[in-house]
């Protein structure tokens, strides 16, 4: 859920943004009195020349935009409506407003669909944050809670505090870090082992400097991301993929991955906004619901080398940080 103003569409109808670029109230004002009704006057023009015979490429472009349309106008209703009952964040440079909370979206966009609502996950990790991050009173929720039958043995996950990362003194304890990454890499070296850094900036300086360099595959950017991932599965040699962004959606299943090594406890990024303002906005619930967000992403990348009963799979935690979550 949020407004993102497109720069493409916004030109090709004319839109010029506001003077004040930066100022959130000059944004809503822009949004209420130009943005929105040009919008609603452009579906009208465009309404009233459709045919009504077959169509020809011209009409499927009118439809195209009717689309958009139809979608950015609903966008700015809800947003409308929505800011000066709830609080929302401004990235001026991506023309981007984004809810702090969802929990008032989800009986709209979820909940009204049907009268039962099956939700399955392998990292609830807290029903009742869940509950309150997604708009659903607790007593509507029957929680069933089932073990894993994957067995701890095969997936065992050490605790090896090599250094505290952060970003002030990442410079001193990286290069501590990695004498420990090329320790399990040398452990690990006819096997593949999955690496994750949480940061480009970390996975190019493991890349340049570990012993185990010629093992390793790594990206630059998103773009680069699949072909990575491609070598890493396509590779017969005992390939290290080296990966600032690969915590899910990536089944490494038997020997595509025997050993996971994780850098950096996954905090969200207190850059972000949204991620600050639910943190230090919410002072009853926002360090359960930054706690909980850093434990699912963590099981998350523990869980990208074991994907079944009888796969194996060894996980490494190297950050210091890991302590203080844990407690």
């Amino acid at each position: 859920v949020e407004l993102r103003i497109n720069k493409t569409w916004a030109t090709k109808l004319g839109l010029e943004p506001p003077e004040l670029k930066t100022v959130e109230e000059s944004w809503v004002a822009w949004v209420s009195g130009k943005a929105l009704p040009l919008v609603k006057r452009r579906l009208g023009e465009i309404s009233d020349t459709m045919p009504t015979g077959p169509w020809g490429t011209e009409d499927f472009q009118k439809m195209r935009e009717v689309r958009w349309l139809e979608g950015a106008k609903y966008k700015m209703e809800v947003f409308l409506e929505s800011i000066d009952k709830h609080k929302w964040v401004f990235v001026p440079e991506e023309w981007l407003f984004k809810p702090v909370q969802v929990a008032e979206f989800g009986e709209r966009y979820l909940w009204k669909k049907a009268e039962r609502v099956v939700l399955m996950s392998a990292t609830i990790i807290s029903v009742d944050q869940l509950c309150r991050d997604l708009g659903i009173p607790r007593s509507d929720v029957e929680f069933i809670d089932l073990p894993s039958d994957f067995p701890p043995q095969r997936r065992p996950i050490y605790y090896r505090p090599a250094a505290t990362l952060n970003y002030k003194n990442e410079d001193f304890t990286l290069p501590k870090m990695l004498k420990d990454i090329d320790v399990i890499l040398d452990r690990h070296a006819r096997q593949k082992v999955l690496i994750h850094t949480v940061s480009y900036r970390r996975a190019k300086f493991i890349m340049e400097n570990s012993e185990h360099g010629a093992r390793m595959v790594s990206y630059e950017d998103a773009a680069g991301r699949a072909d990575a991932l491609e070598r890493l599965i396509e590779s017969a040699e005992p390939t290290v993929l080296v990966a600032s962004s690969m915590e899910r959606g990536v089944d490494l299943y038997h020997d595509l991955c025997r050993a996971i090594i994780i850098t950096k406890v996954p905090y969200a990024n207190l850059g972000d906004k949204q991620v600050a303002a639910r943190l230090y906005g919410d002072k009853k619930h926002g360090q359960s619901w930054y706690a909980v967000q850093t434990v699912r992403s963590l099981v998350q990348a523990s869980g990208r080398g074991m994907r079944s009963r009888e796969d194996f799979c060894q996980t490494y935690i190297l950050d210091g940080e890991f302590d203080r979550l844990w407690k």
